[in-house]
C-alpha cells in the first residue's frame, strides 16, 4: 500500500482518460436522448393520429355529411388527418436533421493532467525520493526534447511576420 498523497505514475493517465470518458458519454447521451425524443414524437404522433381518427373525427364525418354531404365530409376529414400527420412528421425530421453537439476536446483534461505531472515533479524531488527510476538514455531523450521545444519556441516568437496594423 502507499503513503498518504503518493500514486503511482500511471494514475494521472487513468485521471485522465477518466474524465475525458466521462465527458464522451456525456455527448453521446445526449445525442441518444434527442434521438430517442424524435422516434417518441413520431410514434405519438402516429398514435394521435390514429386515436383521433377512431374517436373524433366518426363525430365530425357524420356532422359533416349531414351539412355538406358525405363526399365533402369524406374530404375534409381526410384532408384535416393528412395535415396532422405531415406535421408530426414534419418535426420529427427537422429534430433528426438538426446538426450533432461538437465532439468534447480533451484541452481542458490535459491541462489538469500537466498540472498533476508538474506537481508531481515538484514535490516528489523534495521528498528525496524518485518514483521513477530514469536510466542515462532516458535522462538524455528527456534532455534533448526539452532543449528542442525551448528552441521551438524560441524561433517561432522570433519568426513572426508583423501584422498589417503592426507596420
Amino acid at each position: 500500500m502507499r503513503p498518504l498523497g503518493q500514486t503511482s505514475p500511471d494514475s494521472s493517465w487513468k485521471v485522465f482518460f477518466r474524465s475525458y470518458g466521462s465527458d464522451l458519454r456525456g455527448w453521446a447521451g445526449g445525442i441518444t436522448a434527442r434521438y430517442g425524443i424524435a422516434v417518441a414524437l413520431c410514434l405519438a404522433g402516429t398514435a394521435s393520429l390514429i386515436s383521433s381518427g377512431a374517436v373524433g373525427f366518426a363525430a365530425l364525418f357524420r356532422w359533416l355529411a349531414i351539412i355538406y354531404g358525405p363526399n365533402e365530409a369524406y374530404a375534409i376529414v381526410g384532408g384535416l388527418l393528412a395535415f396532422l400527420g405531415l406535421l408530426s412528421f414534419l418535426i420529427a425530421v427537422l429534430l433528426f436533421k438538426q446538426s450533432l453537439p461538437p465532439l468534447p476536446r480533451p484541452h481542458g483534461h490535459a491541462r489538469q493532467f500537466g498540472r498533476s505531472v508538474a506537481a508531481r515533479a515538484v514535490l516528489i524531488p523534495s521528498s528525496g525520493r524518485s518514483p521513477l527510476r530514469a536510466d542515462a538514455t532516458t535522462e538524455i531523450l528527456a534532455g534533448a526534447a526539452a532543449v528542442l521545444l525551448i528552441g521551438w519556441l524560441a524561433a517561432s516568437r522570433f519568426d513572426r511576420k508583423p501584422r498589417a496594423e503592426d507596420e
